[in-house]
């Protein structure tokens, strides 16, 4: 791989970081959970395609429904916090994650990891980054990307006006884990 292609990849995994937290913090969610979902991503579809031998289109849909899948199981857990408490209690999930990966060596390698080969080309990380903020642009840009705004500016006018505050938090939070956990596939 030459170094374009090595800049154009990692530049493409790193928006894809950025636009995962982005959509967390527009909806007024101080989530530090970012390497949760990037390891489930990684380790999901580097199983999935090596070990069990199945395509990487396959591979990258299983991971991102086992993202959805613990970010949803994570909401009722994290959800009950705000601001800065939501914050160490998601870098605390994180940590539990990191050790049970490094103790399920039989799925993510162990301390060692995986050696997975080269499933993408810098273009195609690169098409699924401009997607991600094409999504986070319209999703700013539209009615309730400004019922966010006034989510995360005042929470409590929000509630009184009847919106769904818990169910828009979550969908932004599940939103944010899948994006995070495409940086990983």
């Amino acid at each position: 791989m030459d170094k374009l292609s090595f800049f154009l990849a990692t530049s493409s995994v790193l928006v894809l970081l950025g636009v995962g937290m982005q959509l967390w913090f527009a909806a007024g969610l101080f989530v530090l959970a970012t390497s949760i979902f990037i390891a489930v991503g990684a380790f999901t579809s580097s199983y999935v395609s090596v070990v069990l031998g199945w395509p990487l289109p396959i591979a990258a849909i299983v991971a991102l429904v086992a993202t959805a899948a613990l970010a949803l199981c994570l909401v009722p857990l994290l959800f009950r916090l705000t601001g800065i408490y939501l914050a160490m209690a998601s870098l605390a999930a994180s940590e539990i994650i990191r050790l049970v990966a490094i103790n399920l060596e039989w799925l993510t390698g162990g301390a060692d990891g995986r050696i997975v080969p080269r499933a993408i080309s810098a273009q195609q990380a690169m098409l699924v980054a401009a997607g991600a903020l094409a999504l986070s642009w319209w999703l700013q840009r539209s009615t309730r990307g400004e019922r966010l705004e006034l989510l995360r500016h005042d929470r409590r006018v929000a509630v009184s006006l009847a919106l769904p505050v818990r169910r828009w938090e979550s969908s932004f939070f599940v939103a944010g884990a899948l994006v995070t956990a495409s940086a990983g596939v």
